[in-house]
Formats: C-alpha cells, sequence, structure tokens
C-alpha cells in the first residue's frame, strides 16, 4: 500500500492555513507529529480557584485564616509550590503554595488574589475578598479570695494569700502575670497562692494585679493588719483614698487637713512628735495626731504616716493627695516637647499662637482628671515619658523627627487617649518632619499648619466615627465601614450643617453635606474621611492641602467641635465664605502644600473619671 508523505514546506503552508482558520492550537495539539521544529504550539494560561476562605467572609484581628486554593494547567498539569502566588490588596504577597495559614492581616477589607504561573511564564488568577474587623481587648477581672478584707493577724504570723484572675480573651491568668503588693512593703508575691511572715506592722493595703497578654490590668484590693509584736497599729482617717489606687479628692489652691492615729500593744495610744507625717515629694510635713499645711508642691503624693513607739518599732499608713493649682478659666491646651526636642524662637511664636487661637475657640473646661498613670512609650507617633498626674483639659506632645523625606509626610497628628463616655481628647501627639520644616516655614505656613494637626488631635477627623457617630459613607477603602459604591462622604453634626448654610452652603448642589473629602485619585489613607473635601472648601484651614497664602479657621470648623460636644464661641473664626456652586479644579491645578496622611489613627484608650484606662482601638 503506497503513502504519500507530506514535504516540510507543504506542511509550513497547511499549519499557516490552519492558523488563519483559527485552528492551528487545536490541529498541533492533535497532530502526532513533532510540530515544534517547524511551528510554535500556542500555550494556554491556568486555570486558578480559591477553596478557603468563602467570598464575602469576616474575621476578627489575630484570626488565623486558612487560604486554600488550586491551579491546573493544560500543559504542566496541576500547579503546586511558589508557582502559586497570594496578594492582599493591603498587605502585598501573604503565601505561595496550595494551602497556609496568615493571622497577622492588617485590619480593613482585602481583595485577595491567588495568581498561578506556569512553566512558559502564562499566568490565570482567582480573587475574593475577605474583612478583618477590630478586636477590642477586656481586662482581666482578679478576685482576692484570702484573707478577708478588713482581717489581721500578729507580727510574724504565717500569712496566707489566695486570689484567681479570668481574662474574657485568655482565660485564666496564673505565675508571673498575677502580682501582689503591699502599699507598706511593696511587692510580696506573685502567682495564684503564696504565705509570708514578713509583713511589716500596721495596715496594708494589698493588691492583686493581673495584667493579661495584650497588657490590659484587673485588680482586687483589701486591708489587712499586722498586729502586735511591739509594732504600732497606724491609720489615716482623713484624707481617705477612694479606692483601686485612687486619690482621694484633689486639693486646689487650699490648705489639706491630715487627721490620723497610733496605738502601740505596749504603750498605747501615740501622740505628738511619735506620729510623723511625711511626703514622697517634700519630705517631712507636720507631726501629731492632726495638722494642716497649705505649703505642700503641686502634683500627685504619698503621704505617710509613721507610728514609733519607745522601742523604735514603726507602723505605717499612706494616702494619696493630689494638690494643684486653681483651675484656669476655659479650656486649656498644654503644649509639651518630647525628649531632645527644642524650638527656635520662630517655632515657639508658632506654638503659642496656635494655643491661643484654639482656646479662642473652644472655650469651655471639659472637667479635670484626678489622677492617671500611663507608662512611658508614644502617643499618636510622639515619644512620651512616664505620666503620673492629673489632667486639667488636654496635653499634647509635639516632635520633630525624620520622616520621609523633602516633600512627603509634613507630619501627623491625633489623639491616643480620651475621656470615657465623651468625645473629648485628653493625650495627644503632633510629629513633624524636620526636612520639612525650613521650608514650612519659609512659606509662613508653620502657624496654619500647627494649628490644624493640633485640631485632629482635638477630635477634628479623628472622632467622627468613634466615639460619635457623624460620619457617613466614608470613602477610604481600608475603613472597615466602607461601602463599596457610595462615596459621597459627608458630615452629619447639625452644628456644622446649620453653620455650612450660614457661610453660603445653600447653593451647594454637589451632594450631601456637609462634604467630607473623598477623592481617592489624589488622597489616601490618613487624608479621606477626615478633613473638609478640598475641591469645595478650597483655602479652608482643614481641608488636605495648606494654600500659601490665607488658610481661614472658619466657623463651620468651629461649629463641627460643638458637634462632638466641646462649648464654643463661633465668633473666634476667621472671616469666610464661599460660592459652592462654583466646582473648583483639581487639587492638583491650584498652589498648595499637600498635608496627605497627617490623620494618625492608631491605639486608642479611654481614661474614666477615677484614672482607669481602657482600650477601645
Amino acid at each position: 500500500m503506497n503513502r504519500s508523505r507530506v514535504r516540510p514546506s507543504d506542511r509550513v503552508r497547511v499549519v499557516a492555513t490552519l492558523a488563519a482558520l483559527g485552528l492551528f492550537a487545536a490541529a498541533c495539539q492533535s497532530s502526532n507529529e513533532d510540530c515544534s521544529v517547524t511551528d510554535t504550539c500556542p500555550n494556554t494560561a491556568p486555570s486558578a480557584s480559591i477553596t478557603s476562605p468563602a467570598n464575602s467572609s469576616t474575621f476578627d484581628e489575630f484570626v488565623s485564616v486558612a487560604f486554600a486554593g488550586s491551579a491546573t494547567d493544560a500543559e504542566d498539569g496541576t500547579l503546586t509550590g511558589a508557582a502559586l502566588v497570594w496578594t492582599s490588596s493591603l498587605d502585598g504577597a501573604i503565601g505561595t503554595g496550595v494551602s497556609f495559614n496568615k493571622a497577622d492581616l492588617s485590619v480593613g477589607v482585602h481583595t485577595i488574589t491567588l495568581t498561578a504561573t506556569d512553566s512558559e511564564g502564562a499566568a490565570g488568577t482567582a480573587s475574593i475578598q475577605i474583612t478583618i474587623l477590630v478586636v477590642v481587648n477586656q481586662p482581666p477581672v482578679a478576685t482576692i479570695t484570702s484573707p478577708a478584707n478588713g482581717g489581721s493577724a500578729a507580727a510574724g504570723a504565717n500569712v496566707i494569700f489566695t486570689g484567681s484572675a479570668t481574662d474574657p480573651e485568655d482565660g485564666s491568668i496564673t505565675g508571673a502575670a498575677l502580682v501582689w503588693t503591699s502599699d507598706l512593703d511593696g511587692t510580696i508575691g506573685t502567682g495564684t497562692g503564696f504565705s509570708t511572715t514578713t509583713l511589716s506592722g500596721g495596715t496594708h493595703q494589698i493588691t492583686l494585679t493581673a495584667t493579661d497578654s495584650d497588657a490590659a490590668v484587673g485588680t482586687d484590693m483589701i486591708s489587712f493588719s499586722i498586729t502586735g509584736g511591739g509594732a504600732p497599729v497606724v491609720a489615716i482617717t482623713a484624707p481617705v483614698n477612694q479606692g483601686n489606687g485612687a486619690p482621694n479628692t484633689v486639693f486646689e489652691g487650699a490648705g489639706v487637713t491630715f487627721t490620723g492615729s497610733g496605738t502601740d500593744p505596749e504603750d498605747g495610744p501615740l501622740t505628738g512628735a511619735s506620729l510623723v507625717w511625711t511626703s514622697n515629694v517634700d519630705g517631712q510635713i507636720g507631726t501629731g495626731e492632726t495638722f494642716s499645711t497649705s505649703a505642700l508642691s503641686d502634683g500627685m503624693h504619698t503621704v505617710t504616716l509613721t507610728g514609733t513607739d519607745v522601742d523604735s518599732n514603726e507602723g505605717k499608713e499612706t494616702v494619696l493627695v493630689i494638690v494643684k493649682p486653681p483651675s484656669a478659666a476655659g479650656y486649656q491646651i498644654h503644649i509639651r516637647l518630647s525628649e531632645g526636642v527644642t524650638l527656635s524662637a520662630g517655632q515657639q511664636i508658632a506654638v503659642d499662637d496656635a494655643v491661643t487661637k484654639l482656646q479662642a475657640a473652644i472655650t469651655g473646661d471639659v472637667g479635670d482628671i484626678g489622677s492617671f498613670t500611663r507608662a512611658a512609650g508614644s502617643c499618636a507617633g510622639a515619644s512620651t515619658p512616664a505620666l503620673s498626674e492629673s489632667l486639667d483639659d488636654v496635653i499634647i506632645y509635639l516632635e520633630f523627627v525624620p520622616i520621609d523625606g523633602p516633600g512627603g509626610t509634613v507630619g501627623s497628628a491625633g489623639p491616643c487617649l480620651f475621656r470615657g463616655g465623651t468625645a473629648f481628647s485628653a493625650l495627644g501627639g503632633m510629629r513633624f518632619d524636620t526636612d520639612d520644616l525650613n521650608q514650612i516655614e519659609a512659606l509662613g505656613l508653620l502657624d496654619d499648619i500647627i494649628v490644624h494637626e493640633m485640631m485632629h488631635v482635638l477630635g477634628f477627623g479623628t472622632f467622627w466615627e468613634s466615639p460619635v457617630d457623624l460620619l457617613e459613607q466614608p470613602s477610604d477603602p481600608a475603613n472597615p465601614t466602607h461601602v463599596p459604591g457610595m462615596t459621597d462622604t459627608h458630615f452629619t453634626g447639625a452644628a456644622a450643617l446649620a453653620e455650612f448654610a450660614a457661610i453660603g452652603g445653600g447653593s451647594y448642589t454637589g451632594g450631601n453635606i456637609v462634604p467630607v473629602e473623598n477623592d481617592t485619585g489624589n488622597f489616601g489613607p490618613g487624608s479621606l474621611d477626615g478633613h473638609w473635601r478640598e475641591s469645595v472648601f478650597d483655602e479652608e484651614l482643614m481641608t488636605p492641602q495648606a494654600n500659601l497664602g490665607s488658610n481661614p479657621m472658619s466657623s463651620l470648623t468651629i461649629a463641627s467641635f460643638a458637634d462632638l460636644g466641646y462649648t464654643v464661641d463661633l465668633g473666634a473664626a476667621d472671616p469666610y465664605s464661599q460660592v459652592f456652586s462654583i466646582v473648583l479644579g483639581p487639587a492638583g491645578e491650584r498652589v498648595t502644600v499637600d498635608l496627605s496622611g497627617d490623620l494618625w489613627r492608631g491605639r486608642l484608650d479611654a481614661i474614666e473619671p477615677d484614672g482607669t484606662i481602657r482600650r477601645v482601638r
């Protein structure tokens, strides 16, 4: 039987014909002959699929998320390992292979993409969306079970202490996370139980402090006395502690009367020079069962009454006292410099002018906090020392540090502590890039930018969603409440709405009011959802760009603080009005200094009137 053989030149013509007909790939795949010598076979991209987690899943912060997927390629078959790459729209590359777990995803809405790449470099993808939610840590609950509150034991007796602590997130807390302290003897033990025979004579305030894995603390406290053995028993009856380590009522510019007693098993009642009162700040301040003084230094004092018998045995009792000058009238902003920061004469004038301007706009005192204690660290990115003091309105730490070089982020600011149950800032920070300071000062913008950042510390743009709910349709995709397609971001405070109308807002036809920055093309996180809209308000102080020249603080901006609960004076506003029916050009076409990224939205704590601090973000 005769066969005719296709010559190579004929085969090229056949393949070319098939290719022209769109049939080359099928012809190449079905051919039994080696087409690679003369022709190039087309490569098919792999097919990728995500099987876990399900699209639109929601997870709590720090939870380990299991990712799984697969990919198949027509030429290579099943793809695995480094050929499968997983990425997040917020975090970048997060894993490889067919499966892995990830526990440190950022808070926000993620677009998760699985990219499969075959041996020829062709890629196929699959995508889902997941949301990571912020978890608010709850403090542990500590309980002292023995000895009983108000109990006593003789000097040298073996006193057994037992207690427990439970944390909503961590469960039972044990070991070094449970610390027992005495106001007389300091740390006396750790763990759920211990015993001691060495407690000092006198009445002890025993505190069990439980600390969870996220540094939240819970405490319980009892009073316990050691009697006999020659040591006097001492008691302070005025002033008295409130309990839980909080000091008594703050004394403002007035004398303080101290009253106490001491009783010795052998000598009986102690009087006169046998009772000595001392302050950890001022040293000895008095003697005897009662005395008054108006000479205590301003600040927090640990006042100790020491009773000494004829054999020099001592008993002690302490009380916490805060002394301060009479509260200054109105709202008080206290600017402090982070360690190592110094101000030039011009910079100091700019800071002082900013404080004066804001204290004229916000006029009402928000109530003092008797005492609070905070470890050294940072606040809104600015370094802070350990704090133990009372608080009159707000403290703001100022820091000059390199951030990202000239022309980048000029600065950032925000609160890290606010009064629980209000939208009143208590502690905040401001950072300015040292690489941009000279240019800002040369342009005459330092005063305006410091006022701008200070307003973020007080709550402008940083408290609009929490603790108040006055922001609608957030435009920042990283915002957990962002809804794609709904980006006419606006502020709904009643005072701001009224003042918007007063400055010409009746002519505004651009959408909902009051318009908040939503231009995701020109601005990103740190600008969106926390400023007035640049294309609407132009030169107004609280847009995300500072104008060369005038940047007036409008009555609208002052009114927004009234919506946060502050007492304000609209008469402190700069002259400002606008024809809001005119749409301005893109921000980039006007001469401005970009303040993008200046909103600091990190950890936020609430402080209660008794000084207790709890984390809310």
